[in-house]
């Protein structure tokens, strides 16, 4: 597919062979489904049976690594029954252009002319068109390559141009057409039909449905190697995208190693915890899918390619990564908020006066907060802050007591009424008596309570973590059992780890029963560090 998606919407038939557009290119998908509007067919050629391929009007399953035999048989079937059209290929192609007397393809060998069996090497001399005419860019004003003696261009020697000879009779056995006419001959619809592993009427029917957009008035597209899984050579694709994903998955593991040596250590003193469900979950899946990778190449290199499309689907490299991501994150984000409700400390901190005016003998004087004494009277003019808890003795004014209370509306104080740190004074002036100081006042209360919550366990998370103890164990119990029973039942090891069932199998289980639990408490600890650090900033 060499043109513009929304250029699909105009072919009559599409064919999608090495991709699953429905699912992994939607946006081409959408100008698939204009064209499945007006009328077109699609045909999927896949060797899985996707939903591209439910969608398709027409699907061809294919064997993996055989698009090439595939391809082969429908240029040969559209040559056959003269099923393209003239005008085009005659001039807008080099199918009437004469290749080189010596040029030859050995059909048993593989080999082209020009190969160098010593060197292993080839001279492609004999691969060139035979030459009719020689002839020069015209430079001069007004001719064709005029543009390259204009100022400004750097001076090059103009290039001498062969002109191909050419048979537009199409019947030269030289000439493009033919060679690839004899080529591609020898792909009739049982040999395609054997090496694809295809039926032969619905490779016939394929090939005649496709081979019908070679009418002047029709058009056909083809959505090609938009995948990984089915290319010339198929098997390679997928043995490099899964040590690809070992290597990536790797790295996370690396990263999170933290988990491995928790959990394995918990598990050997008999005392497994979530880090132990994490780690078996994550190992496991690890651990099949390199297995499975290096059955793959094994299958492949004995040319088995029943194991090959086999194992292919049994990589979970990405589920054993999710885990330990998953989890991380949980922790970035408890460090987080556990680095707000700090912040919030720190905000409360800084409500608090660092001096006071006292009153001594009659005369004001301004002292360090820490000098402030039980009983000191001390005064507060409008905008002040307040700097220890007392009773109102003289004046009336309205203080602000936001920073404890939450509520925005100030209060009203007068002879008698009680005042705190930290809250403002706004409108009269207050003398006051001290009555609780240093860490006795209201404010300092606050910010050691939520300190103390802070940095002490929720009772939620206290029932977690008993919970955890018991369900941890049963858990792996559960899965052992599990093993036993599928084994018991004729199974092999093989089939228990594709179901994924228990910590022992991919993550379908027990990642999540390892992740669950684990997800819940990172979340209970988050709540509980936000609802105190919000708490401290509204007062409440």
């Amino acid at each position: 597919m060499t043109n513009h998606y929304c250029d699909m919407q105009n072919a009559d038939v599409i064919m999608t062979i090495g991709s699953n557009n429905v699912e992994n290119h939607p946006v081409s998908s959408k100008w698939v489904q204009k064209a499945l509007d007006r009328g077109a067919t699609w045909i999927v050629v896949d060797p899985r049976y996707t939903r591209s391929a439910e969608m398709a009007d027409i699907y061809c399953p294919i064997r993996s690594g055989t698009d090439i035999a595939f391809y082969g048989g429908l240029f040969n079937y559209i040559i056959e029954h003269d099923l393209w059209q003239h005008e085009y290929v005659l001039n807008y192609t080099n199918a009437s252009y004469l290749l080189d007397e010596q040029y030859s393809f050995d059909v048993n060998e593989g080999i082209f002319s020009g190969f160098d069996e010593e060197t292993a090497t080839y001279d492609n001399h004999s691969w060139h068109y035979q030459v009719e005419s020689t002839k020069t860019w015209d430079t001069s004003e007004g001719g064709a390559y005029a543009w390259a003696a204009a100022p400004g261009v750097p001076e090059f020697t103009p290039p001498t141009v062969e002109v191909p000879k050419r048979d537009m009779t199409l019947q030269d056995p030289m000439c493009v057409f033919q060679q690839m006419k004899k080529h591609y001959s020898r792909y009739d619809l049982d040999t395609v039909s054997a090496t694809c592993g295809m039926d032969k009427e619905l490779l016939e029917k394929v090939y005649a449905t496709y081979a019908a957009t070679g009418a002047p008035d029709k058009s056909g597209t083809i959505l090609y190697a938009l995948g990984q899984t089915q290319h010339t050579y198929g098997a390679q694709n997928c043995r490099s995208m899964g040590i690809l994903q070992l290597l990536l998955t790797g790295i996370v593991m690396v990263i999170n190693q933290k988990f491995f040596i928790s959990g394995f250590k918990s598990l050997w003193h008999r005392s497994p915890n979530m880090d132990t469900l994490v780690a078996l979950g994550s190992g496991a899946s690890f651990v099949w899918s390199t297995y499975a990778l290096l059955a793959m190449t094994d299958a492949q290199v004995k040319g088995d390619m029943a194991g090959v499309m086999s194992y292919m689907h049994e990589f979970y490299f990405e589920s054993a990564a999710m885990i330990l991501t998953l989890i991380t994150v949980g922790k970035m984000l408890e460090a987080r908020s556990k680095g707000k409700t700090t912040d919030a400390l720190k905000s409360l901190m800084k409500l608090a006066p660092k001096t006071a005016v006292i009153l001594e003998n009659g005369e004001e004087k301004t002292v360090p907060i820490d000098h402030v004494q039980t009983g000191d009277i001390f005064v507060v003019r409008p905008g002040e802050n307040i700097p220890v808890d007392g009773i109102v003795l003289e004046g009336h004014s309205a203080v602000n007591e936001a920073a404890l209370t939450g509520e925005s509306i100030p209060a009203d104080k007068a002879e008698g009424d009680k005042v705190s740190a930290a809250t403002v004074n706004q409108s009269g002036f207050l003398k006051c008596r001290a009555t609780r100081v240093g860490e006795d006042t209201t404010l300092s209360q606050i910010i050691q309570m939520v300190s103390d919550a802070a940095a002490t366990k929720a009772p939620i998370a206290k029932v977690a973590d008993k919970v955890s103890g018991v369900f941890v164990p049963i858990v792996i119990a559960i899965s052992i059992a599990t093993i036993l029973v599928w084994l018991l039942a004729g199974q092999t090891l093989g089939f228990h780890a594709s179901t994924g069932t228990g910590p022992f199998g991919p993550p379908p289980s027990a990642s999540r029963s390892g992740l669950t639990p684990k997800l819940f408490i990172c979340c209970e600890k988050i709540s509980a560090i936000v609802g105190i650090s919000r708490s401290g900033r509204s007062g409440s």
